[in-house]
């Protein structure tokens, strides 16, 4: 209902500025992704959108094709990072993840592209490629804002490694030429400006706050700044160490804003690394994570859930159904949430 009608418009009206067209339309949740996404899903309807019949089911599957490719992609990244006795363990804990599952297949968001563009730049930073590791990271940076989340902990990688300084700073000049190429064509539009880096789920980034005295301290940020001290002080950054922070750096944003279902793209990849390689039984932690991140988006008042379920009709989700019952629904919703926080 919001993708598919932007990148159709921006491929049927000669590549026209769908920023702009949907901007004016008063509704800047459209698609709220840098240009290289809406140029990577105009790619695949170019190719294949002449070819299969012109009906919901087909454009669906055209348009989940870059999803289940980054998903493979993201698969192997993390297979070469391990040894061949936890490769079995890269199936279970990363390919058949329920919600990894839920976020692309079921509920179609795209967080999976930017990831695994990131996960690119991590393969080609860790093989010493500098060059194809700064690329991968422009274009991740290119598929969504988000990702400038972790470019702290690359600098204070660069830095540690370089003893030139100025070599770190020209990588860093490098990814944000690479940011301004693929996107050059709307960087100066008002509409492109305010759908992408003005949306309203950016917004929630300084909604944790607590107030002092008519003052106020926002969480977030305040978090990841005392994370980015604490990696300062480590000298030497090997890839597991790396790789923890950049989870890290994600997870806060989880830990303090309630989630939207497709953020979660961000963290479980990182975490399924950690937890392949790890013995005992803390991997139920992962899996009460993944439990509760599947209950608390069923109980949500808007849920997607049973109007999912082929067959099934009704025009309540489940959280409307306890309120029917006579069951105070928010306090079973706020129940899920505090339990999703503390996984």
């Amino acid at each position: 209902e919001l993708f598919i009608p932007f990148i159709d418009y921006f491929v049927s009206n000669g590549f026209a500025n769908p920023y702009e067209y949907f901007f004016r339309l008063s509704n800047i949740s459209y698609f709220p992704y840098p240009a290289l996404m809406l140029y990577i899903f105009s790619l695949f309807n170019l190719l294949l959108g002449w070819i299969l019949p012109n009906n919901k089911v087909f454009m669906l599957f055209i348009y989940r094709l870059p999803l289940i490719c980054a998903d493979i992609f993201i698969y192997s990244v993390i297979k070469s990072w391990l040894k061949e006795k936890y490769h079995n363990k890269v199936v279970y804990f990363y390919w058949f993840s329920p919600v990894l599952i839920y976020i692309s297949y079921v509920h179609g968001q795209l967080d999976v592209i930017p990831i695994a563009f990131l996960f690119g730049s991590l393969y080609y930073l860790f093989e010493e490629k500098i060059v194809l590791s700064v690329l991968f990271m422009g274009m991740a940076l290119s598929t969504k804002t988000i990702i400038i989340l972790v470019l702290p902990f690359y600098g204070l990688y660069f830095f540690s490694k370089y003893e030139n300084k100025l070599v770190a700073i020209s990588i860093f000049v490098m990814m944000f030429v690479i940011f301004i190429l693929f996107n050059i064509p709307y960087l100066f539009d008002d509409a492109f400006f305010q759908m992408v880096f003005q949306n309203q789920e950016q917004s929630k980034f300084f909604d944790a706050a607590v107030s002092l005295q008519g003052l106020t301290v926002f969480l977030t940020p305040a978090s990841l700044l005392i994370l980015f001290v604490r990696g300062a002080l480590i000298k030497i950054y090997n890839r597991d160490i790396f790789i923890m922070f950049l989870g890290f750096s994600f997870s806060l944003i989880l830990l303090f804003i309630p989630p939207m279902p497709g953020w979660y793209f961000w963290l479980i990849p990182f975490l399924s690394y950690f937890y392949i390689r790890g013995e005992g039984r803390s991997c139920f932690l992962f899996f009460g994570l993944q439990f509760f991140y599947l209950l608390y988006f069923m109980m949500i008042k808007d849920s997607d859930y049973l109007s999912l379920m082929q067959g099934f009709i009704s025009d309540q989700t489940v959280y409307n159904h306890l309120v029917s019952m006579k069951i105070d629904a928010a306090k079973v919703l706020d129940l899920t949430f505090t339990m999703l926080q503390t996984t």
